[in-house]
């Protein structure tokens, strides 16, 4: 039972870190640029006139917040290049690491 709240607690860690890295690439890059969580908090809205165009420009829309969103998952930020790029290689590894360990103790043998 106590691996449960050490799940919960790792992912609560890399939801805290995936929004830490938002806000420090935001504050970095300034507000007149489009970073990924300006696109995940502000998710575009598709403009059309006819059913095929709406259809075509809401995959447009979808497409680029779901890209927003798995780098954000994968900690795609700008702030982890170059030398701080060993940072996200840890993180991603413990929490690859924790998924792994669950899953394999969930197999219980018959």
């Amino acid at each position: 039972m106590w691996l449960w709240k050490v799940f919960a607690g790792l992912l609560f860690f890399y939801i805290l870190i995936i929004l830490l890295s938002g806000v420090m690439t935001n504050l970095y890059m300034g507000s007149n640029e489009t970073t990924i969580v300006s696109i995940l908090m502000a998710p575009q809205t598709p403009a059309y006139t006819n059913p095929v165009g709406g259809i075509t420009a809401t995959f447009s829309v979808t497409a680029d917040y779901m890209s927003a969103f798995w780098k954000a998952m994968w900690l795609d930020f700008p702030i982890f290049a170059g030398e701080w790029a060993i940072f996200r290689v840890l993180f991603l590894v413990i929490i690859i690491g924790v998924v792994i360990a669950l899953v394999i103790g969930a197999i219980k043998p018959y």
